[in-house]
C-alpha cells in the first residue's frame, strides 16, 4: 500500500547527500565564482592602493581633477586652457567637470612627430604635500620647445619639481602655437599673432585657477626662452596684460629685434604668402606679392583641408632662412602700430632679470668683427626685409674674407658667422635696448651673460638660444653623456632663477659679491662664465657691440633721454 503524504518521515538532507547530488560541473563554477570572486577584491584593493601610491586627486566645488604623483612631488599634465581652430584665436577653456591629468597632451610642434588641431594645453609641477606652503610664488614657463616630437610645455617632471618646485614655487609649462600655426596671417582683420594670444590666454588661465593648486595668483614670473622671450617680451609693454604677472626673466629672442613689428603689408606676410602658395593654396593671380589675398577665407580653407603632416613637413624642410621669419603683425586689436613708434619704445613695468647666452665671451679682442658687424647693420634698416637672404650671404663673404683673404672658407666658418649674426641681431642687441628701456622706467633690472657654453649645445641646434634646455634638462640624449657638467650648471641656473623670484636677487648663495642692478645711466652687467661657475662684474662699454648697438641704433629705436650717458661722451 502506498503510504501518504503524512505518513511519510522529513529526514534533513545532510551536506554529504548535497555534494553526491552535485555534478562535477556545477562543482566546477562554483570554485571558479569564489576564485573570480578572490581575484576581484584583490585587483580592487591593489587598485585603490596604486591610486594612493602613483595619482594624486584634487577637488573643488565644480571640478575634480586626477594627477601623478612623483618622487618629492606631483604632476598634472595636458590640462586644456584654451581651445581653438587651426589658426583661429584661442578662447578659454572654463576649469571645470572630470578632468584627466595624467599623462602628456600632443603638442603643437612644427613637426611631424608631434602634431594636434587642439594643443592649448599646460602642465603644473608642485612639491609633496609636506614641502609645500600655500599661497606659494607661481612660475610660469614660456619656452620653445625645440626637442624634437615634444612641446614648450613638455619638461622631465622630476627635474622640473625637484629643482624648482620644490625651492618654493609652483611651476606652470605652458605649450603655445608657434611657426606657421602661430603667426600665419593675410593681412585680414583678426589674423596674425595667434601664438600671442595663446601665451595671454595661458596667463589669464593662471590668473583664475592657479589658487586650486595653491599658487599666489597675485605673485606670479614668467620665465621665458627662445621664441617665448620674443612673445613675452611683446606681451609686457601692452597694457591688456598688467596684473598677469609681477616679474620677468627674458633669455632669448627680443620684441625689441628689428623688424620683429611689421604693418599688415607685403613685409608682414611675406613668409606666409611664400607657405601658402607652397602648399598649393595660393597662385600669383589669388595672392598677389605686393597685396593681400584676394579671398582670405578661402586661403584658410584651403590649409585647414590639407593633412596636418603636409604643413609640418614643409616647415621642418624649410628651416629658418631669414633673421626674422615671422613677424608680430599689427592687427590693431591686441599688436596696435604705436609699437612702430620710437616714441612709444618703453621697458617693462615689472622687476626684470636678461639671461642672455652666447656660444664664446664678448671680449675687445674681437674688435675686428664688432667692426664688420656694424657696417653690416648700419644700413640693414633701409633694406626690405626680402633682401635679408643677401644681407646674410654679404656678411659671410666679408668675415671670411676679413679672417683669411687667401684660404676658401669652411663650413665650420660660415656657421660661426652666422651664429655671430644671430647673436648680435636676434639675442644679444635686442635685448641690450630692453634692458636700458626697462631700467630707465626705474624698474629694478639685471643683466647677465652665460658664457663660454660647452660642445654639447650644438647638439641640439644650430641657434644660440640654449637656456631653455639646461633650465629643466629636457635633453634626454644629453644626460648620460653629460650628466654630471649639465646637472651641476642646471642646480646652479635653478639657484639664479629661484633667488630672483623669491627675494628679487639673482645673486648666487656662494657668491662673494652682490650682482649689481642694472644701472641705465652707467651700466655694469654680470658675465657668467657656465665651464667655471663663476661670475664677475664687467662694464657694459667693454663690449663693443653694445656701443654699437645702444648708442648708434639706440637713437632709432629709443628716446634720447633714455640712452645710456657713455653715448653722450662718445667720439665718432
Amino acid at each position: 500500500m502506498a503510504l501518504t503524504k503524512s505518513e511519510v518521515k522529513k529526514v534533513p538532507l545532510r551536506a554529504a547527500d548535497i555534494e553526491n547530488k552535485t555534478s562535477p560541473i556545477l562543482k566546477l563554477i562554483i570554485i571558479g565564482i569564489l576564485i573570480l570572486a578572490v581575484f576581484g577584491l584583490l585587483i580592487i584593493s591593489t587598485t585603490i592602493s596604486l591610486e594612493k601610491e602613483y595619482y594624486t586627486t584634487l577637488k573643488g566645488s565644480n571640478f575634480h581633477i586626477r594627477g601623478r604623483k612623483i618622487k618629492h612631488g606631483e604632476v598634472y599634465e595636458g590640462i586644456i586652457y584654451g581651445t581653438n581652430t587651426l589658426f583661429g584665436r584661442p578662447k578659454l577653456q572654463p576649469f571645470q567637470g572630470e578632468m584627466n591629468a595624467t599623462d602628456t597632451a600632443k603638442a603643437c610642434s612644427v613637426s611631424p612627430y608631434g602634431k594636434s588641431r587642439i594643443c592649448l594645453y599646460l602642465n603644473i609641477y608642485r612639491c609633496e604635500q609636506e614641502r609645500r606652503s600655500s599661497n606659494q610664488q607661481v612660475l610660469v614657463y614660456v619656452g620653445t620647445g625645440r626637442v624634437r616630437n615634444s612641446g614648450p610645455a613638455d619638461l622631465v617632471p622630476y627635474v622640473a619639481v625637484e629643482k624648482y618646485a620644490c625651492k618654493g614655487t609652483i611651476l606652470v609649462s605652458v605649450n603655445y602655437r608657434q611657426s606657421i600655426f602661430g603667426y600665419f596671417s593675410t593681412g585680414a582683420e583678426n589674423t596674425g599673432n595667434n601664438g600671442v594670444y595663446d601665451v595671454k590666454l595661458a596667463l589669464e588661465w593662471v590668473q583664475k585657477n592657479i589658487g586650486h593648486f595653491g599658487g599666489n595668483a597675485r605673485n606670479v614670473t614668467v620665465l621665458a626662452a627662445g621664441n617665448g622671450a620674443r612673445v613675452v617680451s611683446l606681451l609686457s609693454r601692452l597694457p591688456e596684460s598688467k596684473g598677469l604677472f609681477h616679474q620677468l626673466i627674458l633669455s632669448g629672442e627680443s620684441s625689441f629685434t628689428p623688424f620683429s613689428i611689421r604693418k599688415p603689408s607685403y613685409e608682414g606676410f611675406r613668409s606666409s604668402r611664400w607657405y601658402s602658395e607652397k602648399l598649393g593654396c595660393t597662385t600669383n593671380d589669388s595672392w598677389p606679392w605686393d597685396s593681400q589675398p584676394n579671398d582670405p577665407e578661402r586661403v584658410y580653407n584651403c590649409l585647414e583641408r590639407l593633412p596636418l603632416s603636409d604643413i609640418t613637413a614643409l616647415d621642418e624642410k624649410s628651416g629658418a632662412k631669414e633673421l626674422i621669419t615671422w613677424p608680430f603683425v599689427v592687427d590693431q586689436e591686441l599688436v596696435r602700430s604705436e609699437l612702430l613708434s620710437s616714441e612709444e619704445t618703453v621697458g617693462h613695468s615689472v622687476p626684470t632679470l636678461f639671461l642672455v647666452c652666447l656660444d664664446t665671451e664678448l671680449h675687445q679682442g674681437s674688435l675686428y668683427l664688432s667692426n664688420q658687424i656694424r657696417k653690416l647693420l648700419q644700413p640693414i634698416y633701409e633694406l626690405q626685409l626680402d633682401q635679408f637672404q643677401d644681407l646674410l650671404e654679404y656678411y659671410v663673404r666679408e668675415l671670411t674674407n676679413e679672417t683669411s683673404q687667401r684660404e676658401m672658407p669652411t663650413k665650420q666658418q660660415h656657421y660661426k658667422l652666422i651664429n655671430r649674426i644671430h647673436n648680435n641681431f636676434r639675442l644679444l642687441g635686442p635685448s641690450l635696448l630692453e634692458a636700458q628701456a626697462t631700467a630707465s622706467g626705474d624698474v629694478l633690472t639685471y643683466f647677465m651673460f652665460i658664457t663660454n657654453r660647452k660642445k654639447e649645445d650644438a647638439y641640439m641646434s644650430q641657434t644660440p638660444l640654449c637656456l631653455g634646455e639646461d633650465l629643466f634638462d629636457s635633453v634626454k640624449p644629453l644626460q648620460k653623456k653629460f650628466g654630471r657638467w649639465r646637472d651641476n650648471y642646471g642646480n646652479t641656473i635653478s639657484e639664479i632663477v629661484t633667488n630672483f623670484i623669491i627675494r628679487a636677487d639673482p645673486t648666487l648663495n656662494s657668491s662673494s659679491y652682490i650682482w649689481p642692478w642694472y644701472d641705465p645711466k652707467s651700466p655694469e652687467i654680470t658675465v657668467f662664465d657656465s665651464s667655471t661657475q663663476q661670475g664677475k662684474v664687467r662694464p657694459i662699454t667693454e663690449i663693443e657691440t653694445s656701443i654699437f648697438w645702444m648708442c648708434e641704433l639706440g637713437k632709432k629705436y629709443l628716446t634720447p633721454k633714455i640712452l645710456p650717458r657713455f653715448c653722450n661722451t662718445r667720439k665718432n
